[in-house]
């Protein structure tokens, strides 16, 4: 299961497959350039992701870390498996 941890230290093109965007929505929204749409956030709500952790975009200062390594390795592997499906 993806946890509001695993989207703190996903990469932006992690966030944005999970919730079938664009790496440069992504990027807006974390830039605060552009909301996140209700089609966003009803992705976000299946995967028990909430509002604020979407918005809130990653901690970047962590991003190098031995957890942040692992919680982005889940991802990739949370992702290949549901394009298999």
């Amino acid at each position: 299961m993806i946890t509001a941890a695993h989207i703190r230290y996903a990469t932006g093109r992690q966030l944005a497959a999970l919730l079938g965007v664009t790496p440069q929505s992504v990027s807006d929204w974390t830039q605060g350039k552009r909301y996140v749409s209700g089609q966003v956030l009803r992705c976000a709500r299946e995967l028990g992701i909430s509002v604020e952790t979407v918005s809130e975009g990653f901690d970047l200062r962590a991003a190098d870390t031995a957890e942040a390594r692992r919680l982005r390795a889940e991802i990739k592997t949370y992702l290949a498996c549901r394009e298999a499906a």
